[in-house]
């Protein structure tokens, strides 16, 4: 099926529609029925428009999909503002599939709600086995866990807006997962981004990065003769709270983790201000530069074991790599040299 592509119908238009909405709102939360109505039309026509040459359907959609997310996060601000309730006597229903669309602004309003005080509770609910604890403090502990659910879900619904190059990436990418599952769409940060991840040189700032127990970004391993090793404040097991580029601030807490090694990896941020925060609570902040570094993770290295009387050649390959643009190593050839090594070294 690889050498003989699937034809441009309407076949190609439900795939597209259905999974781009899917992409876009995964969860069925964002758009109601009547903003379906917009662009109804489009779900059989995709494919003509891409025929004709016509892509207006996709700032339709653009535009629709930036409407919803703006009424997502004026929702989310006007509950914040009210007489938040701190008990119901509704239901809650979950389900691990998406639930259908709801009908209008009205029912969205009252979901948003619910989820939101559900969120709080079940947070409460989690911070103490001791329920007399709770039960006694119950209204200063909620008062905080509200204060904290509204910035997360206010903080996360902001980072749902897509720009113009971003939304039009998704489209693509879904536009290529039509004709083959394993092929993409990137964009030129998502390239960079990519080539950066496979390389065996490339920029960084100097520090790996893995997550804790409690979902915080920490400092995991810092490399020598890096911005971040040269800087002198960093240290393993520091968190990491801000990234600022360009007077664009990225709270880590709130972004994705796309958003995030889209950042650390991509050449399109070299220079990046960083908020950490240090084990005994000391927050401070560090402006690094990315600089050309060897990847040690994407660097295959051989050596001789000896088991009795007989020896072993022995090459690791910790990853699949490549260096572009008039690079030096890739792991075929490092894979080569280190053969050649190990023969000379038979003896």
């Amino acid at each position: 099926m690889h050498y003989k592509p699937k034809p441009m119908d309407d076949s190609l238009s439900v795939f597209v529609y259905n999974n781009f909405l899917t992409k876009l709102d995964e969860n069925n939360r964002l758009f109601t029925e009547a903003d379906l109505e917009k662009f109804k039309d489009f779900k059989y026509n995709i494919d003509d428009f891409i025929a004709n040459k016509d892509c207006s359907f996709m700032d339709v959609m653009h535009q629709s999909y930036t409407q919803v997310v703006n009424r997502y996060v004026q929702a989310i601000t006007n509950l914040n503002t009210e007489n938040f309730p701190s008990s119901s006597s509704e239901n809650i229903v979950l389900s691990r599939k998406s639930f259908p669309y709801l009908k209008n602004e009205s029912e969205l309003q009252t979901l948003y709600r619910k989820r939101i005080l559900f969120t709080i509770l079940r947070e409460i609910s989690e911070s103490s086995n001791n329920k007399d604890s709770l039960a006694a403090n119950f209204k200063s502990i909620y008062a905080e866990r509200r204060a904290k659910v509204f910035e997360k879900f206010l903080c996360k619904a902001n980072n749902l807006h897509l720009t113009k190059e971003e939304f039009t990436e998704q489209f693509y990418s879904v536009f290529c997962s039509y004709f083959d599952p394993h092929s993409d769409y990137f964009s030129q940060k998502s390239k960079s981004s990519f080539f950066s991840f496979i390389s065996s040189d490339n920029l960084s700032f100097g520090f790996y990065i893995s997550q804790n127990n409690n979902d915080e970004i920490f400092v995991a391993e810092i490399l020598p003769g890096s911005s971040a090793y040269s800087s002198e404040k960093i240290e393993k097991n520091d968190i990491l709270l801000k990234i600022n580029h360009n007077q664009t601030e990225y709270i880590v807490d709130c972004i994705s983790v796309e958003k995030l090694f889209e950042i650390l990896n991509s050449d399109a941020y070299k220079t990046a201000d960083f908020t950490f925060k240090k084990v005994n609570g000391t927050v401070y902040n560090v402006t690094l530069e990315k600089k050309i570094l060897k990847d040690v993770q994407n660097n295959v290295f051989s050596f001789i074991v000896k088991n009795k009387d007989k020896k072993f050649g022995y090459i690791k390959i910790p990853s699949f790599y490549t260096t572009f643009n008039n690079g030096k190593s890739s792991v075929s050839q490092d894979v080569a040299k280190e053969v050649f090594k190990l023969n000379e070294e038979k003896n």
